[in-house]
């Protein structure tokens, strides 16, 4: 496999080098080198050889370097040799780094650059807590960290874990962002001390909690300062979510959360009005909520300052999704994805901020009648149909948004030829993408760049295949060429 190594030069360049590993070392040696302050090798498996952490290590000045590589072949000794020389680090990653253990992790804390870092991404690497040497008692060599990433790691936070993470935190007095997503072990009293941290200094917290862990959560201080949340908990009852929430309210900005309010202890009201007190977002995700209805979501239009709003609600069966009222105020709006319920279709030429959209393909004719009736809305650039593909649904996007410039359908069908054919009417439309779980197998070959004659990129994820024009064989066009002379009335 080729060896991608991409390095960021000072101030804004960037260089990309695709070779193996005697190439990697060749450009280390080119004075233009001495610029560089991030290296990035990803991808790499067993190019990366202790040859190549020489390589490496010639560039002292470096400020940040992500080997993430799926396999270390390389052994603890020569790690700790390259980073002998690498005093200047600020971030570090070995994401998805299989083999990154404890032992490396050691070596890293022994380095010269570990009072300095600032930010440790260790996801998806194998440090644990049940070893001699406690990844908990390692971290706490990197007093600087303003960031630390380990999602999916082997981290035990019951009994000696719980004491082990406070006096993490309280070592850690810098700490910005903490993501300890999906960590299965991760107990109340563990989460209720990542919580006061919060309440002191932290300002981004991911966590997801596997369902069956944990049904309720631990209460939080008055106040917390986070300004991102991401909260992954399906399974934790929304009686226990909605007190974090309001204590972030003040400084929230971003929230990404996901709870269950089936069979919930709180009212639909009482729902709605947590989320109308968080008046300073300006992203909000709320997906795998299981029970979200639209009463939840009735105070939505208040929070004017929304950049991104993205809601997978419940649709109950046989009715058809609830419309959201008041999104017409949301002026600042600039990516509405919604599933299960639906704008109101007078809102929408007052979103003039709106450049991307999705919906479910589950909007009846009543509805886009209605949505048409209102006007063209130029504005939008990105539309995503997200289901099965109707008759005349693509022909009404058409008419509803003339400025789009790239579409999206996915379905779980196929989608007919002669709905495509419906796009040929967009005259900017320059990325079309077909995910279909059905066998069209014609939008797998050439015809559409006859069509759109401005398609700089046709996908059809299905099959995993993406077509460029130049990649298109000339027997496809030849193929297709009588049948569309047909349906278009026009030589091709």
């Amino acid at each position: 496999m080729v060896a991608l190594i991409s390095a960021l030069v000072y101030p804004f360049h960037a260089v990309t080098v695709c070779q193996a590993q005697r190439t990697s070392i060749a450009c280390s040696q080119r004075q233009d080198l001495y610029a560089l302050v991030g290296t990035f090798v990803q991808d790499c498996e067993s190019h990366i050889t202790e040859a190549g952490l020489q390589a490496v290590a010639r560039l002292s000045h470096l400020a940040a370097l992500k080997l993430e590589t799926y396999s270390l072949p390389y052994s603890p000794i020569s790690f700790k040799a390259m980073l002998e020389h690498l005093g200047s680090l600020r971030l570090f990653s070995m994401n998805t780094t299989w083999s990154f253990s404890n032992e490396h992790l050691q070596c890293l804390a022994d380095s010269p650059c570990a009072p300095f870092l600032e930010e440790l991404d260790l996801s998806r690497t194998s440090i644990a807590t049940g070893t001699d040497s406690n990844a908990w008692a390692i971290l706490l060599s990197f007093p600087s960290l303003r960031r630390l990433r380990l999602a999916n790691c082997r981290l035990d936070a019951n009994r000696r874990g719980s004491a082990a993470i406070a006096a993490l935190l309280r070592h850690l007095d810098l700490l910005e962002e903490l993501d300890i997503c999906h960590t299965p072990e991760l107990s109340a009293k563990a989460l209720r001390l990542v919580l006061a941290a919060s309440g002191a200094g932290l300002r981004a917290l991911t966590l997801e909690l596997p369902a069956g862990r944990l049904t309720r959560l631990p209460p939080p201080p008055r106040v917390l300062a986070l300004r991102t949340l991401r909260l992954r908990a399906p399974g934790v009852d929304a009686a226990s979510v909605l007190p974090i929430l309001r204590a972030c309210a003040p400084s929230l900005v971003h929230l990404d959360a996901s709870f269950a309010l089936a069979d919930c202890t709180v009212s639909t009201g009482a729902v709605a009005a947590t989320l109308g007190a968080l008046r300073g977002l300006h992203e909000l995700s709320l997906r795998d909520c299981a029970g979200l209805r639209k009463g939840h979501l009735a105070s939505l239009g208040t929070l004017t300052d929304l950049r991104q709003l993205e809601v997978h609600a419940e649709l109950r069966a046989g009715k058809p999704p609830g419309e959201l009222a008041g999104l017409g105020r949301l002026q600042a709006l600039e990516s509405l994805r919604l599933q299960g319920v639906r704008p109101d279709p007078a809102d929408l030429p007052d979103l003039r901020g709106l450049r991307a959209l999705c919906l479910d393909t589950r909007e009846d004719a009543r509805w886009m009648r209605r949505a048409a009736a209102v006007g063209p809305c130029p504005q939008v650039r990105s539309l995503a149909l997200v289901g099965r593909v109707q008759l005349g649904q693509l022909g009404w996007a058409v008419e509803a948004f003339p400025g789009l410039q790239r579409v999206d359908v996915i379905c779980n069908g196929t989608v007919p030829n002669l709905e495509l054919l419906a796009l040929q009417e967009l005259p900017r439309l320059h990325c079309l993408s077909v995910r279909s779980a059905g066998g069209n197998a014609s939008l797998s070959l050439g015809w559409v760049w006859e069509v759109f004659p401005a398609l700089e990129r046709l996908n059809s994820r299905w099959r995993g295949e993406v077509f460029h024009e130049e990649e298109v064989e000339s027997w496809v066009l030849h193929r297709y060429r009588a049948l569309l002379k047909r349906r278009l009335g026009a030589p091709l």
